[in-house]
């Protein structure tokens, strides 16, 4: 997540494709708009035919397509102005970027994202549905951007060893991806809280290599459930702590708040089905 990559790719490739389709700039400033959005497309399909970069290329889709257009756009303008200066200004850009940015070490942020849902059920019950969470059927579970478009594989069991402070969750999602949660805070019925710790191969194939969890610039640190006692129920809190340090942290955020809001409410929503399922049948007549 750098300035130069973010932004020089599709400032550069609209750039010399503008030259070369049309290097007398005669064409209007809306057809160098549609060209630069046909590179966008070509760098998209390119992209696709490597391997791991499925998360990757969504998240920078927007910048990619927004930079490529303006960027044609501004390379016609400059063309029919017959403006060279600006041209190998403008194409140089990416590359003047590159040591001012190796030189600047990247700010360090700290980030949650939290979710929270309403279950019909009372605190004892929610919480031993959300201490394990096993064999998980993808009937449960809810349609989301993160996992059912972008391609994040989906939760499929989370089986705890112990009990108390120390104890730890074996968490497995789908397409072998499988961690643990270190449990840091231990309070029946109203609070879990655990560290993530993941191990070489934890991730493998599923997730592009280019998004490691437990990295230099993303660290995916801790979570917590919390349980409060509410009208007609529980209010359960689920929250990731991570830490981030790219030179686009705000943008990251955005997506963080998406992808990671996404996966709460996917878990969430089977724990207030399992829940409500289990007090519905408790609370049943005897025959």
């Amino acid at each position: 997540m750098t300035f130069s990559f973010l932004f020089g790719v599709p400032l550069f490739a609209p750039s010399i494709a503008i030259r070369l389709i049309d290097p007398a700039g005669r064409l209007s400033q809306a057809r160098h708009g549609w060209i630069g959005l046909g590179v966008f497309v070509a760098l998209t399909l390119a992209a696709l035919a490597v391997d791991g970069l499925g998360i990757c290329l969504v998240m920078v889709s927007p910048i990619y397509l927004v930079a490529s257009i303006v960027s044609a756009m501004a390379t016609g303008g400059i063309m029919r102005d017959r403006s060279t200066l600006q041209m190998q200004a403008l194409i140089a850009l990416p590359l003047l970027l590159l040591p001012v940015e190796g030189a600047m070490l990247p700010p360090v942020q700290s980030v949650s994202e939290e979710t929270s849902i309403v279950i019909a059920a009372p605190p004892e019950r929610v919480w031993k549905q959300l201490v394990e969470v096993r064999d998980i059927a993808p009937a449960e579970q809810v349609t989301t951007f993160a996992q059912d478009i972008v391609g994040i594989p989906k939760p499929v069991d989370a089986r705890l060893v112990g009990r108390g402070v120390g104890a730890v969750r074996h968490v497995r999602w789908g397409r072998g991806i499988n961690f643990e949660e270190r449990v840091t805070e231990w309070q029946p019925n109203h609070r879990l809280a655990w560290r993530f710790a993941f191990h070489p191969g934890s991730f493998g194939t599923a997730i592009d290599d280019h998004i490691d969890p437990d990295s230099d610039y993303l660290k995916v640190d801790a979570g917590t459930y919390t349980l409060q006692p509410v009208a007609g129920g529980t209010k359960l809190s689920l929250r990731t702590d991570y830490l981030l340090a790219t030179r686009l942290n705000w943008y990251c955020i955005a997506w963080g708040r998406l992808l990671i809001g996404d996966f709460h409410r996917n878990v969430l929503h089977v724990i207030r089905e399992r829940s409500e399922r289990r007090a519905l049948a408790s609370a049943a007549p005897l025959a």
